[in-house]
């Protein structure tokens, strides 16, 4: 697994991360026909991918603000990386009806860590540039 991760968020939710760490998170689960069937809580969504044009919050339409605003680094101990899975993984084998998920784009560079991402674990902040998110 790679050592760097990135955790990227809306700018309404940075400041509550930086002060407790990635504490809330999940992952959605689907019945056989893709209808949304809830949410299996305690899973946090990261990836290896830097790069402030993440594909998968792309729905500003949907929501009225950027998804992608704020990347966070995150460097998971070794004593805690039995809990970080790749997305494909994961999804193909815990939760098969979202495995159609990995079809989207930057779906290989996703991984979910089971638990809580504490403050410490989080080794840089960043504000997405206005050119990017003006772009």
């Amino acid at each position: 697994m790679p050592d760097c991760l990135y955790h990227f968020t809306a700018e309404h939710l940075a400041r509550k991360i930086k002060q407790e760490g990635i504490t809330k998170g999940g992952i959605s689960k689907f019945d056989a026909n893709r209808r949304f069937i809830g949410i299996e809580r305690g899973w946090i969504w990261l990836t290896t991918d830097p790069d402030w044009h993440q594909e998968w919050c792309a729905e500003r339409i949907l929501i009225p603000y950027d998804r992608a605003a704020v990347r966070f680094t995150v460097e998971i101990p070794d004593s805690s990386r039995h809990m970080l899975y790749t997305a494909r993984e994961l999804l193909t084998t815990e939760f098969p009806n979202t495995a159609w998920l990995l079809d989207l784009p930057g779906s290989h560079a996703w991984r979910l860590y089971r638990g809580k991402i504490f403050r410490r674990w989080l080794t840089a902040v960043e504000v997405k540039p206005l050119v990017e998110i003006y772009a």
